[in-house]
């Protein structure tokens, strides 16, 4: 009997010894495998919502840009006229004839010079040429004007002489001519 009872403790012990086995290579088979996944899941997760939280703070940032964009948009349109993207030298021209109208002098000649870079590159200015007569009230009533004007004139110089010939001097007739910059965007 003795024999059975440590036959029958061997076979316990064996049984148990494998279960404990059995227990530890389905804990690394297949607990462990899946504790890492859950693991690795709970890091791409963080790493998701970091994102997210980059994204959003992204989208907040570019709807507040566009509401100041659309806040400013009057003023935006006011610079895109001083400071227009071409040359347009029809709309110089004419914007200068306009003037020279509601002044009074009278234009004999207006040369508009190709536009160069300027600076950084980023602006192209344009040299103006004006030539012309008036009485003295009425030029500086044209340069009045041309600086209210809404593009940007620049007058570099102005050149004062007497009329010559009839209606001259006698007139108050005076020849002018005024050098003018103005700029784009390149």
């Amino acid at each position: 009997m003795l024999c059975t009872t440590s036959n029958g403790m061997n076979n316990k012990n064996i049984i148990a010894a494998a279960v404990v086995a059995l227990a530890v290579f389905g804990f690394f088979a297949l607990i462990l495998p899946e504790y890492n996944n859950i693991k690795e899941a709970r890091t791409a997760l963080q790493e998701r919502k970091a994102m997210l939280e980059e994204r959003t703070a992204l989208v907040a940032k570019v709807a507040s840009l566009n509401e100041v964009y659309n806040t400013n948009q009057n003023n935006i349109n006011k610079l895109g006229s001083l400071l227009p993207t071409n040359k347009h030298h029809d709309e110089i021209v004419s914007s200068i004839f306009s003037i020279a109208g509601q002044s009074g002098v009278v234009l004999s000649e207006v040369v508009v010079g190709d536009a160069a870079n300027q600076g950084n590159g980023s602006m192209k200015q344009t040299n103006i040429s004006v030539q012309g007569t008036g009485q003295y009230e009425r030029i500086y009533n044209f340069l009045q004007l041309l600086e209210q004007s809404l593009r940007l004139y620049d007058v570099q110089s102005l050149n004062l002489g007497i009329k010559e010939g009839a209606g001259g001097a006698a007139a108050g007739n005076l020849t002018f001519e005024i050098k003018i910059n103005t700029n784009s965007i390149n």
